[in-house]
């Protein structure tokens, strides 16, 4: 699936001039390198249409003549008719010379994509034969396409050259059928017959095999030509367009994936935004509640109603995280690891996930390097995609994962854009279930999508895959067809580093304490949950709403501040801002970071520095309470005169 940040890149690596202008207000976003190199201007020359019109068309009749009919087609690409192609205009360049070119339209998103297709050359071309006879004759010898002067009885009387659909070499006077290739003469004789009767030019598209034996595609045009008003002889002009098609599917397939792109993007903005204001609140839900039932006796009748609103908040507080993982906004804690190792202390957890009629056959290369990665959501991806195959699967079946090194190159960039190429491990889990029609896989990341029965699943396992994966800086794709099962291949980058075992952390004995602690949070109701969790329990509080009121608070030496609680987001100056000016006030003071969501450098990047204390939204008492005291008592012990 193509990258949300990959718009951009495409714009930049696709071939021909592309300018994108806003709808309405004209405003000129982007040009690419290809269009700088042609005409010369960059963004700061022509920041809107208003620039681009008198630079490019100097000449003012001829200036309003191309601005009228850009605007007629551009009118026309707002109400969805795209590739609207305008006769050529002559654009003049930066350095004063002119190129002709062709437009083409596109709307994504709002915005026109505007294709300038150079055309200079073949216009010039085109000059030039009609001008010179000399000129006319030796383009026509050298032209790339074939070209043939067929008599009325099929006989060749002249070919500039042997090229395009012709097998060997023609010579005039032999049969023009002689060297076409058989399975195409049928056609040909039918178009011959019907210029011959009818005096129209007639063009077609045919494939054949070529004198090499593959397959290629042909453009053939068939023209009258006249002597005394009736047919004399028949002009026929055919060309090699393959490598054309192929570089127009291309287009289209980039500007698909640009709208997927796009659209991949609005959808994780919106989950991620949607996920962050409800883990405030489940913040709020569960420490109430953690907090009534330690004030409530074990016995009381109300404990149970307690646990179910409890029950509740964390299924919510499950699907937030699965929103998380898909906008690719959750904290990850990465580390050097061996994918090996983690499958094989969840291959138990998978047997039972999958259940006994599937057989799991693990496939593990002993020499499978290194990746960085945050473990537990690379376990969460693996867990995801063995439910998905077990539902594939409800008479049985066989799952396999298999792990390998793998060189991601030139030849999987064909396939893939956005792909940065480089040493990865692949990660492939395939399955004999029922497989996905290719409708089904064009949806197939995309969050509340499920093709399950209602009440059977949220349509949100496959999107958390997808954005774990992603904030991993890896990719991932899917391979299907219906009844012959499905493959989902990862790929992450190796690491040259060394796996580590990761430390046990042991609880504190004790959550008390009376040490003074600065707690910075904008939302009024977290705020005072853990106000009052942290005062039961001895401590000091100071208060803070945001950064900047933290500061000030920090910068009076006078005020006792063991440690800070932070939420990363805030309005003025988050907390990794007041983090960074923190060091200079009081360089020694730990920070504890909590978030429901952020967009935050810090997390973009895909972690959280390894010094820094994190906790996620939603928070419950215990759990703050229990990083707290760990934080303290890690604290340097005063050296004793």
């Amino acid at each position: 699936m193509p990258r949300p940040d990959a718009f951009p890149r495409l714009i930049k690596e696709t071939p021909v001039a592309i300018a994108v202008v806003t709808t309405p207000g004209q405003k000129i976003l982007n040009l690419n390198p290809q269009f700088t190199q042609l005409f010369g201007y960059t963004l700061e020359d022509i920041p809107s249409l208003e620039a681009w019109w008198p630079l490019a068309y100097p000449e003012e009749a001829y200036r309003e003549a191309v601005r009228s009919r850009w605007e007629h087609v551009a009118a026309s690409a707002l109400r969805g008719k795209e590739y609207v192609e305008p006769a050529p205009a002559v654009v003049r360049c930066k350095d004063g010379g002119t190129r002709r070119v062709r437009f083409r339209f596109s709307l994504i998103d709002g915005r026109i994509v505007v294709f300038l297709i150079d055309i200079t050359e073949k216009a010039d071309m085109t000059r030039r034969l009609i001008e010179s006879e000399e000129n006319w004759k030796s383009i026509i010898k050298n032209a790339p396409d074939t070209i043939l002067l067929i008599d009325r009885a099929g006989r060749i009387e002249f070919v500039n050259r042997p090229g395009p659909l012709l097998a060997g070499v023609p010579v005039p006077g032999d049969s023009v059928f002689d060297s076409i290739p058989v399975a195409v003469r049928p056609r040909i004789k039918d178009i011959f017959a019907r210029v011959m009767e009818t005096g129209a030019s007639e063009s077609s598209t045919l494939e054949a095999l070529a004198p090499d034996g593959s397959k290629r595609l042909y453009s053939i045009s068939v023209g009258p030509i006249r002597k005394d008003g009736s047919i004399a002889a028949l002009m026929l002009l055919a060309a090699d367009i393959t490598q054309r098609q192929e570089t127009e599917k291309r287009l289209e397939e980039t500007e698909q994936q640009l709208r997927q792109a796009q659209k991949m993007e609005a959808v994780g903005r919106l989950a991620g935004g949607v996920a962050h204001d409800f883990n405030n609140l489940l913040t709020t839900i569960l420490g109430y509640c953690e907090m009534m039932q330690g004030a409530m006796p074990k016995k009381d009748p109300r404990q149970e109603e307690v646990k179910e609103i409890q029950g509740a908040a964390e299924r919510a507080a499950t699907l937030t995280r699965q929103l998380l993982a898909f906008s690719r906004r959750q904290i990850l804690a990465p580390r050097v690891l061996d994918v090996n190792d983690g499958l094989k202390e969840i291959e138990k957890m998978l047997r039972r996930l999958i259940g006994e009629d599937i057989e799991l056959v693990l496939n593990l290369d002993a020499k499978l390097k290194s990746i960085k990665a945050d473990p537990g959501q690379l376990s969460q991806v693996i867990m995801n995609l063995a439910v998905n195959a077990r539902d594939a699967m409800p008479d049985g079946g066989r799952l396999l994962i298999e792990t390998r090194n793998l060189l991601l190159d030139e030849g999987i960039l064909t396939r893939h854009d956005f792909v940065v190429p480089g040493p990865y491990v692949q990660i492939a889990v395939s399955d004999t279930g029922c497989g996905m029609s290719a409708e089904v896989q064009s949806h197939l990341f995309e969050p509340f999508y499920t093709t399950k029965e209602k009440g059977k699943g949220t349509g949100l396992g496959l999107s958390t895959v997808y954005g774990i994966v992603k904030q991993s800086n890896g990719y991932i794709w899917a391979y299907s067809e219906p009844g012959k099962g499905t493959a989902f291949k990862i790929y992450l980058p190796t690491s040259e580093a060394t796996p580590k075992a990761a430390k046990p952390t042991e609880a504190p004995e004790s959550l008390s304490g009376n040490e003074s602690i600065l707690l910075v949070e904008d939302d009024e109701s977290v705020r005072g949950m853990l106000a009052r969790a942290l005062k039961e329990r001895g401590y000091t509080v100071l208060l803070a709403e945001d950064g900047l009121r933290a500061l000030r608070t920090l910068g009076d030496p006078s005020v006792r501040v063991d440690l800070v609680i932070s939420d990363l987001v805030m309005p003025h100056m988050g907390g990794r801002e007041m983090a960074q000016k923190l060091s200079a006030l009081r360089p020694k003071l730990k920070v504890i970071f909590m978030s429901g969501y952020t967009e935050d450098s810090l997390i973009l990047s895909g972690g959280l520095d390894n010094s820094a204390a994190f906790v996620q939204k939603p928070i419950a008492p215990k759990e703050m309470l229990q990083l707290v005291r760990k934080e303290l008592d890690a604290r340097p012990k005063p050296k004793r005169a």
